[in-house]
């Protein structure tokens, strides 16, 4: 294990942002590992984390490169989808780098710092410039929806000369199985009218998940996504919002009754069996407690995470419903925005802080596992599991993300007849 992760790290050289911004051997390797799963670059993970901001980025990588940057609302426009149908998204996206625009018969690429993308020399005769992470993050998404929407005719955008300059801009009955704080907790999140889809053809979005389907049933019976929230929409609630964190904590700390473990082996057909909401959420949070010293369960709408429910002994003062902002950069934030795991360090930040402040007495986990609860392609819920370093190498993801695909087939079916507030 150990040398499998230094062959990992050794895939990208460390680059000198590493040393400016301070960054340790721990978040770095970090950063390569969620990088290479995402196949992102560790740079952006960084960004998309809070480790730094995209200003003192660009402001650092100006100065020894003397490179100009292109302000942030030249991309409040639309990316010039004509342009980009000639390069390779997946390769551009895990570069960190896109050509932004065609003046004069020169092509401008942007890239987020002075560091090689590994793509200048296939294109000697352009011209490179800084772009703030938050720009290129917008474009890369619309690029990746055009290539996915293929039935959709390309946007053809005719584009001017570049802004570059030297400086950046800157009440109802709660159904079966839930008792009535989890109803007045689960309105937050729109489950009606919803029903798993008989077509195996996957849905082309921006998230897309593996399917983790039981094998004996066939393909043409089951999705190939998680199921469904109709339109990805989330509710409003119909109890007054929560407060965002940091807030006025509960005058004692968090208590559920405790949830024995359960194999790792018995937790997707344990879920599958489920007769009750309640029965579904002890048989994750036991089966994840097998795996992680604490563990819990955070549903996601508006931009918020609420808590909802946990196993372990949190020291934290607080309660279901306490909301979690995702304004800010995050761990929590880089799972909503890509749809996929977070497994590794808890770097230092607004958020992540904030959180473990209100849920463990400020204490910082060595390891943390967040696993999104996708339907229709979008995140409804995560379930987080901490615990040591070394605990961590032993779980696998791919079995973690079976887990959280069988709870949102679950949580659908008790929560179907449910029906939207307002």
């Amino acid at each position: 294990m150990k040398k499998s992760r230094k062959i990992l790290v050794d895939l990208y050289q460390k680059p000198k942002w590493v040393e400016a911004f301070s960054i340790d051997d721990a978040t770095w390797e970090t950063l390569c590992s969620q990088a290479a799963r995402l196949k992102f670059t560790p740079l952006d993970i960084a960004l998309d984390m809070g480790l730094f901001n995209e200003n003192k980025l660009a402001e650092w990588a100006r100065e020894i490169s003397g490179l100009v940057s292109v302000k942030t609302v030249f991309f409040n426009g639309d990316p010039p989808l004509e342009l980009l149908k000639s390069q390779n998204y997946h390769k551009c996206r895990e570069s960190g780098c896109m050509p932004i625009a065609s003046w004069d018969g020169i092509c401008y690429w942007a890239k987020l710092s002075n560091e090689s993308t590994g793509l200048e020399n296939e294109f000697p005769n352009a011209i490179w410039v800084l772009a703030p992470w938050s720009g290129l993050k917008k474009w890369f998404s619309l690029w990746e929806n055009s290539v996915t929407s293929r039935s959709e005719a390309a946007t053809v955008v005719a584009f001017h000369s570049p802004v570059i300059e030297t400086e950046i801009e800157f009440p109802m009955n709660p159904p079966a199985g839930i008792n009535s704080e989890d109803s007045q907790v689960l309105t937050a999140v729109d489950f009606s009218q919803v029903m798993v889809p008989v077509s195996s053809k996957a849905i082309a979005e921006p998230i897309r998940r593996p399917d983790f389907s039981p094998k004996e049933e066939s393909a043409s019976q089951l999705p190939s996504f998680s199921p469904p929230i109709p339109g990805g929409k989330i509710a409003t609630a119909s109890i007054p919002p929560a407060p965002s964190m940091p807030m006025t904590a509960p005058s004692g700390p968090a208590i559920q009754v405790p949830i024995a473990p359960i194999p790792v082996d018995q937790i997707n057909a344990k879920l599958g069996a489920a007769t009750s909401l309640e029965v579904l959420t002890t048989t994750v949070l036991g089966g994840w407690k097998s795996q992680f010293d604490k563990v819990m369960i955070l549903l996601f709408q508006a931009n918020q995470l609420i808590i909802w429910r946990w196993n372990g002994d949190w020291s934290g003062k607080f309660d279901k419903g306490v909301s979690i902002s995702l304004d800010s950069p995050s761990i929590f934030k880089i799972v909503v925005d890509t749809g996929s795991p977070y497994h590794g360090y808890v770097a230092r930040g607004p958020i992540n802080e904030a959180f473990f402040n209100q849920t463990d007495s400020g204490l910082l986990p060595e390891h943390i596992t967040i696993v999104p609860v996708i339907a229709e392609n979008k995140v409804a819920a995560m379930l987080v599991g901490i615990g040591s370093k070394s605990a961590a190498k032993t779980v696998s993801l791919t079995k973690l993300e079976e887990n959280a695909f069988h709870f949102a087939r679950g949580l659908i079916r008790f929560m179907g007849p449910m029906k939207r507030t307002g």
